[in-house]
């Protein structure tokens, strides 16, 4: 909790865990448990509001088609796959690209 305190007292506290998604993606390429739940657990979490949104929002597409933005893309496909996987679990009656 002492670390977690620190991060949100600083002036950029957005910033500064976003400078820990490469050494989690890292770690969670060679097997982390820790690193591999967190990623697994945060990226359900954008999932499920991904999946709310298309709810609230409906339309009669097919395929939806989910633009990926922002840096955390980059440093390993975990955080992709992870995420498409949520995708799936959550709305298994759609098609993304």
């Amino acid at each position: 909790t002492q670390i977690i305190q620190y991060v949100y007292r600083l002036a950029t506290p957005a910033s500064q865990i976003a400078k820990l998604a490469k050494p989690l993606g890292q770690d969670a390429q060679i097997g982390e448990t820790y690193a591999l739940e967190a990623i697994r657990f945060q990226f359900a979490q954008l999932a499920a509001i991904t999946v709310s949104h298309l709810e609230r929002y409906p339309n009669n597409r097919q395929t939806i088609s989910v633009c990926l933005s922002g840096g955390v893309w980059k440093f390993g496909p975990v955080f992709r796959e992870s995420f498409e996987a949520s995708l799936r679990e959550l709305a298994p009656h759609r098609n993304f690209e």
